[in-house]
């Protein structure tokens, strides 16, 4: 039974400013809601920004501004993609691998530059997902920190990279960001791989082996057809000593360099050769492989070379259970290599003027006489005495750019080591070097974990077989490859102890 002074106190209530200021905008907020869940208003919004996007997209080309436009156009694409989080990861994969190629086609447009707009479009993308992780799966994320050894020290890791760009031993603050991009911006997408399945990553990795059937059929393009009048524009004033092979310039497919070329096509032929292991679909994979195979060894990188045969030789001690069905499926593969660079025109006796005649000699001599090759000489000498050296002088680190080009780039000491492992000790130091290691054997032992679970986990052997390839031949600033390892790290990460 309601008194008079209840209904006063309700009347009261009634007319309370605050009580009805939050009343409406909890109304608002529904109605809002109920109008932008609509199937139809979304269109309307996404054909109401093309529109604006397109009007001034033909201001900008009026204005002979095409570089910008493309450049827009892109990131306009890239964005959409990202807004399903699969579909943003999916565009970035295929884009990273042609993204160089775009930058040289641009020049069709426009002269050189040094720092393109168009090498950070990635970059803003993938801090966009992170971005919208930290928001909306933030919760998810802390819980695996607590509870998930490698999300644990994986994240301390990110947290010394993140120190290490404001390291004084670098020079400018601007090596410390750029070297970001290198480092930081690859290591994000080992939290976007804690949010996709198995399943995902299985076409993923389908999704690299046809990339790289793609870029290494344009590099045999480039071996025997020659180069593109913008290609060889980029030759010109972007290119560097070691694409020269005596007269003759290596391919570099749609890659920024020769050696990221041959280091993705290593990587994408050992996932093709475990898919080739596993699947029954042997003659697909078989002549995905032997393209793949027969571009790396045109490529003329002997590192990429010898990292492929060791990292098939795991995979068959892994994938096969009779060793030597294993061994005659690996000689036979190698056959049918040698098979077609000796018909394509492979001679003992060098041809200066010949691309495949120089690039497979070269690849040849390294591989049958690597101690007698002056590249490896250096390389050896590296590691083996300049690497110790810098690091016994600072043992903590000269700065996270240090070990990329943007220390070339901003005008500091570039301190390279042709190894990811040994820049990241160079550029993190002995903590950085630690927790890298510790990262790893986490790696390894939730590969093992899904092994011992299924012995043909494709999953947990190419979390064994494709890092440690990586992380011998690979390098910081190889932006196509660096994130698909980080992912793959991340989904191990989530299966081998979700």
């Amino acid at each position: 039974m309601k008194t008079k002074n209840s209904e006063v106190r309700i009347e009261n209530r009634r007319f309370n400013l605050p009580f009805l200021v939050q009343l409406f905008s909890s109304k608002v907020s529904e109605v809002i809601y109920k109008v932008f869940s609509k199937d139809y208003v979304k269109t309307i919004i996404v054909l109401l920004l093309v529109i604006f996007v397109s009007y001034h997209f033909g201001k900008r080309i009026a204005l002979e501004h095409l570089r910008t436009v493309i450049i827009f156009s892109i990131f306009f694409l890239l964005a959409a993609a990202s807004i399903n989080f699969k579909s943003g990861i999916t565009a970035l994969i295929i884009y990273l691998p042609f993204m160089a190629f775009i930058r040289r086609y641009i020049y069709v447009y426009g002269r050189y530059v040094a720092i393109d707009p168009i090498l950070i479009i990635s970059d803003v993308i993938t801090l966009w997902m992170f971005g919208y992780l930290i928001l909306f799966k933030g919760k998810e994320i802390y819980k695996l920190f607590r509870e998930n050894k490698l999300v644990r020290f994986a994240t301390i890791l990110l947290f010394v990279f993140v120190l290490q760009i404001f390291n004084p031993k670098q020079g400018s603050i601007l090596v410390g960001i750029g070297g970001a991009k290198y480092y930081i911006i690859p290591f994000l997408w080992f939290y976007l791989g804690l949010f996709v399945d198995v399943k995902f990553i299985r076409k993923l990795l389908i999704l690299i082996i046809l990339i790289g059937v793609v870029t290494a059929l344009y590099g045999l393009k480039q071996t025997f057809l020659g180069f593109t009048p913008f290609e060889e524009y980029w030759i010109q004033w972007g290119g560097y000593s070691s694409l020269h092979l005596l007269r003759i310039i290596r391919s570099f497919s749609t890659f920024a360099s020769a050696g990221e070329y041959a280091h993705y096509l290593t990587i994408s032929g050992i996932i093709c050769f475990a898919f080739f292991l596993k699947s029954r679909q042997k003659i697909t994979f078989l002549v995905a492989l032997a393209i793949i195979l027969s571009a790396l060894f045109i490529a003329a990188v002997r590192s990429a070379i010898f990292t492929f045969v060791f990292s098939s030789i795991i995979l068959v001690g892994f994938l096969v259970k009779d060793k030597k069905k294993g061994v005659l499926v690996s000689i036979v593969l190698l056959l049918l290599v040698l098979l077609f660079i000796s018909k394509a025109g492979f001679t003992p006796e060098v041809n200066e003027y010949s691309s495949l005649s120089v690039t497979s000699y070269h690849a040849v001599r390294g591989v049958i006489n690597p101690m007698e090759e002056s590249s490896f000489k250096t390389r050896l000498w590296v590691w083996a005495v300049g690497f110790p050296r810098t690091f016994v002088k600072n043992p903590f680190g000269y700065g996270l750019g240090a070990s990329t080009l943007a220390a070339w780039k901003f005008g500091s000491n570039l301190m390279a080591t042709e190894n990811l492992f040994l820049d990241i000790i160079l550029s993190t130091g002995i903590i950085g070097a630690v927790l890298f290691v510790i990262v790893l054997i986490n790696v390894f032992s939730y590969s093992l974990i899904l092994i011992k679970e299924n012995t043909k986990n494709m999953l947990g052997i190419l979390g064994i077989t494709v890092p440690l390839s990586f992380l011998l031949i690979g390098s910081s600033s190889e932006y196509t490859i660096f994130p698909v390892i980080w992912l793959l790290w991340g989904v191990i990460a989530k299966a081998g102890k979700g």
